[in-house]
Formats: C-alpha cells, structure tokens, sequence
C-alpha cells in the first residue's frame, strides 16, 4: 500500500489563519515531529480510533478555553464568617 503524503485539511488552515509552513512549525513544536514522522502517526491513529477521533487529537479546536472559563469555582464564603 503506497504512502499517502497528504496536506493539513484547508478548513483547519482556514479557521487557524495560517499558512501551510506555519502548519508545519506549529506541528513540529507540538510534537517535535517531521512531517513525514507526523503523517505516519496521525495514519496509525487514524486506523485505530477512526478518523475523526484521529482529527480530533491531531487538530483540536479551541473550545476548551471558554468550557474551563465556565467551570471557575465560587468564591469561598467560609473566610467571611472568620471576623466573628
């Protein structure tokens, strides 16, 4: 079976506002990983857990931060009564 060289999906460059090399940078800094050493772990995932999961890790998107900003603990109200 030939190896694929494939690109980073256009959507996820798109939604990033990157270019391909920076995709590249990003990707080695993430994972410290060539491209061809990346593309062949992305493929391994890819027939283990399927390709959207695959897509998933390998091209998060960035909803995490507001989910966090909506878990912030309530102040504690115990300090307050401590004055008496």
């Amino acid at each position: 079976m030939p190896k694929e060289s494939p690109e980073p999906p256009e959507e996820l460059l798109e939604r990033e506002g990157i270019s391909e090399e920076e995709f590249w940078e990003q990707m080695y800094e993430r994972y410290g990983l060539t491209r061809e050493e990346f593309w062949e772990m992305y493929w391994d995932y890819v027939r283990e857990v399927g390709k959207e999961k695959a897509d998933e890790y390998f091209f998060p998107e960035f909803e995490e931060e507001e989910e966090e900003a909506a878990m912030k603990p309530e102040p504690d109200e115990g300090e307050e009564a401590e004055g008496w």
